[in-house]
C-alpha cells in the first residue's frame, strides 16, 4: 500500500469511502469505478463500498474482485423522485441520489467519505480536518468562489446529517413538486440546504484537472470532460461538447498528465482483477481435490 494513515481527529477515524452507481450507467463509467478503488486502497487505505441500484448485482462481481463492499439500495425517495422525473429518466439518475440515504445506511462510523466515480486519490488525507458541521466539501469550478460547492467529493458527519434528513427530505419533496430540473438537482439540494450547515475542504480533496497540475493534490475529479472524452477531443472527433471541450481546453496539458496517471491506475486495477480470479479458482480447485480425496 502506497498511501498514509486515514484521516484521524481525536478518537474519530475516516475509515470508509463510498460511492454510488445505478445499473443504466454502470458499463459506461466502469472504467473510471476501477480506477478510483484501486487508487482509493493504494494511496488512501479506505475500504471501498459501493451503493448500487440495479436488479443484476452479478454485474459488479468485478468490484468484488477488487475488494469492494456492494451494498443494493433503491433511493429512499423513490416514489417522489419517479415522479418528478418519469420512469425512464429516473432509471438514468437515480444513481444520483444514493449518497442522500447514507446516514441511515452506514451506522457504525461518525465520519465516511463518499465521491462520485470519476475521481483519482493521489495523496493520503494526512491532517484532514473533520467537519463537526453535517458535511465538508470544496467549491465548484473556481477555487475561491464560496456561494456554491461540488457535492463530487463529501466527507459526512453522519450522526448530524441523521438528525437533519427529514428535514432535508422534506426539502427535496417541495423541489420535486415546485422548482425541479434535471440532471444537477441533486447538487441543487444539497446546496440548497447544507450550505448553512458545511464546512470548506481544502481544494486538494477536490481538484479540478482544468485547474492545472498540483503535486499536493489528494482526490483528482474528472469534473466536466472524462479520460476517453479527453481523448476524443484531441483525434479531433467533434463529440458536439462545447462545454466540456472548453473545460478540457483551460488546461491541456495538466489533462496530459492526469489522464497518463488514469491509464496507469487501470491497467493496476486490471492485473489486480487477474490476480484475484487466480486466486479464487486455485481456492475452487482445491475445495474440488479435497472433495474428491
Amino acid at each position: 500500500m502506497r498511501g498514509g494513515d486515514p484521516a484521524r481527529q481525536g478518537g474519530d477515524a475516516l475509515t470508509k469511502w463510498y460511492f454510488a452507481i445505478n445499473e443504466a450507467g454502470l458499463e459506461r463509467v466502469r472504467n473510471q469505478i476501477h480506477v478510483a478503488v484501486q487508487s482509493c486502497r493504494e494511496v488512501a487505505g479506505l475500504l471501498p463500498h459501493c451503493l448500487y441500484s440495479g436488479e443484476d448485482v452479478s454485474r459488479l462481481d468485478d468490484l468484488r474482485e477488487l475488494g469492494v463492499t456492494v451494498i443494493p439500495h433503491r433511493p429512499l425517495l423513490e416514489k417522489e423522485l419517479r415522479e418528478g422525473y418519469g420512469d425512464e429518466k429516473y432509471e438514468v439518475f437515480c444513481g444520483h441520489w444514493l449518497r442522500g440515504d447514507l446516514p441511515l445506511i452506514e451506522t457504525q462510523e461518525k465520519y465516511i467519505l463518499y465521491t462520485d466515480v470519476d475521481v483519482m486519490f493521489r495523496r493520503p488525507f494526512d491532517g484532514l480536518k473533520l467537519p463537526e458541521k453535517a458535511v465538508a466539501a470544496a467549491p465548484e469550478q473556481q477555487q475561491r468562489e464560496k456561494r456554491y460547492f461540488n457535492s463530487g467529493v463529501l466527507v459526512m458527519n453522519l450522526p448530524v446529517m441523521r438528525d437533519l434528513l427529514p428535514a432535508f427530505h422534506e426539502t427535496i419533496r417541495a423541489r420535486l413538486k415546485n422548482d425541479f430540473t434535471y440532471p444537477p438537482h441533486d447538487q441543487g439540494s444539497f446546496n440548497a440546504f447544507y450550505h448553512d450547515k458545511m464546512e470548506w475542504l481544502p481544494v486538494e480533496m477536490n481538484w479540478k484537472p482544468y485547474w492545472g497540475e498540483n503535486p499536493q493534490a489528494q482526490i483528482v475529479h474528472f469534473h466536466g470532460p472524462k479520460p476517453r472524452q479527453i481523448d476524443r477531443f484531441k483525434a479531433g472527433i467533434d463529440e458536439r461538447r462545447p462545454a466540456l471541450q472548453a473545460l478540457w481546453a483551460r488546461n491541456p496539458a495538466a489533462y496530459d498528465v492526469y489522464v497518463a496517471e488514469f491509464d496507469a491506475w487501470l491497467r493496476e486495477a486490471n492485473a489486480a482483477r487477474r490476480k484475484a480470479r487466480r486466486k479464487m479458482e486455485r481456492r475452487r480447485l482445491r475445495k474440488l481435490a479435497a472433495l474428491a480425496g
